[in-house]
């Protein structure tokens, strides 16, 4: 009768995961064929040739020169954008934003089972409750106008939450490389990774180097700092056993270096010509460290918190799967580099210009240290308490899905919302993010070229 019941119980949870997911996948279908370019999406499909020679070398010569941005840019923004109809096109670099986050949480939870049932299961749930607290970490942020309104203009963390639905290229800055570096680094520092290909190991490097600034410094920061706290860890360490940390560091700081003396980065260094005082620099990074705490606005952490525990809830109620979830490397790093990120932003805002979008990255890596948080804590629950399910769980799991759902309803809604004013002309995603839609004019000047590459 026990099992009976149990199994009852089982099939019910999924029914409902399967409502809600279709729920989900409902609105990001609508999400993905209503989409538009926003900004330098226009000129990142519309400027250049599409020959990838030609367009590299554009690029590297004329604006930016990171390769891994260069690389992103070409694949997942310029070619959808130009051979896909508009919406399918712009939304090829969002859905990669869930792909990028989802297999985050997927290395976290480290699923045990070998059945091939189980796990694409365990991908499909862990992807739908990804879309799920992405969407509403960023509308009940803006909701709150948390931070320093100056940067980021009068209608507060809206601003955040429309640039990561519409503006693709702050999507592979902020969202997708910082995604990617994590993930690299999660392998970095175990056993298995000395014996890795060597080929392999440089070509991570040549992607945290060739990601933007404040990600490739902070990053080369941290594989550095490891480095020196594991050979003074271990009094029989050599740096032979950390040879491939090596390569990845030698190879992340030529393709930064590459990148900073390139003729885009020269000629953009033009604009940004300052004399910044050496004392200014300590001080900017300290008041960094103070300032970021404005930016953890508890609603938004709160709701981004439950929804973590409860999809470890279900996956540990289901026993679809094993865990053996990598707190270390998923919930302690992410939380550390939401600060470092910040801070070397605040520095390096000192030698270029301050933006609201720079801080996109630090806010995406505090989204993942505090979801895979709370499936941490709830494991705990689980495992030390034998947590059974009462009503009071039964409410607060629920309202947190209610909250993400109508999240979700509010995101596929202001899509639609900004393709109706798209088709009549200019559509600025927010009130005072200018510059931002074709109402500027080097915007328009790319969206004319764009469309004139897509009669072709």
């Amino acid at each position: 009768m026990i099992r009976n019941k149990e199994m009852i119980l089982r099939i019910a949870l999924l029914t409902v995961l399967s409502i809600l997911f279709a729920f989900e996948l409902f609105h990001l279908f609508k999400i993905a064929t209503n989409l538009r370019p926003a900004a330098d999406d226009y000129c990142l499909a519309g400027i250049a040739g599409l020959n990838p020679i030609e367009y590299f070398t554009y690029w590297y010569t004329s604006f930016i020169a990171d390769i891994s941005t260069l690389v992103g840019n070409y694949f997942l923004i310029a070619l959808p954008a130009v051979f896909l109809p508009y919406g399918i096109g712009t939304s090829v670099t969002f859905i990669a934003c869930l792909v990028s986050l989802s297999a985050v949480f997927v290395m976290f939870m480290r699923f045990t089972t070998t059945k091939k049932r189980n796990r694409l299961l365990s991908i499909t749930i862990v992807f739908c409750f990804t879309y799920l607290s992405w969407v509403t970490y960023w509308i009940v942020l803006g909701r709150g106008n948390s931070g320093n309104e100056i940067s980021r203009g009068t209608v507060g963390d809206l601003v955040f939450f429309g640039s990561i639905m519409n503006w693709q290229a702050a999507n592979i800055n902020y969202v997708i490389l910082p995604c990617i570096a994590l993930l690299i680094y999660s392998k970095m520092f175990t056993k298995n990774f000395s014996s890795w290909n060597p080929i392999v190991v440089a070509v991570f490097g040549l992607i945290i180097g060739g990601s933007f600034y404040v990600l490739s410094s902070v990053f080369i920061l941290l594989i550095l700092s490891q480095l020196v706290f594991n050979y003074f860890k271990y009094e029989e360490a050599t740096i032979k056993e950390f040879k491939n940390e090596v390569l990845v560091l030698i190879f992340a700081l030529l393709s930064l270096a590459a990148s900073y003396f390139s003729p885009g980065a020269q000629t953009r260094r033009l604009n940004y010509t300052q004399d910044v005082p050496i004392l200014s620099i300590p001080k900017t990074a300290v008041e960094g460290i103070f300032d970021w705490f404005p930016t953890l606005y508890l609603p938004a952490l709160l709701i981004t918190f439950l929804l973590g525990a409860t999809l470890f809830r279900i996956f540990a109620y289901l026993k679809i799967n094993e865990m053996n979830l990598d707190v270390s490397k998923f919930v302690v790093t992410p939380f550390i580099l939401s600060l470092l990120t910040f801070v070397v932003t605040k520095v390096s805002e000192m030698f270029a210009y301050k933006a609201w979008w720079h801080e996109l990255s630090s806010r995406t890596y505090l989204f993942v240290a505090v979801f895979t948080f709370g499936m941490y804590c709830m494991q705990i629950l689980v495992k030390r308490i034998r947590l059974e399910f009462t009503l009071l769980e039964l409410v607060v799991f629920s309202t947190a899905i209610f909250v993400a759902l109508y999240a979700v309803k509010q995101s596929s809604d202001a899509i639609i919302e900004r393709k109706i004013r798209w088709e009549q002309g200019p559509a600025q995603v927010t009130p005072n993010m200018d510059p931002f839609d074709r109402e500027t004019a080097w915007v328009n000047e790319c969206w004319v070229q764009l469309e004139e590459k897509k009669r072709i």
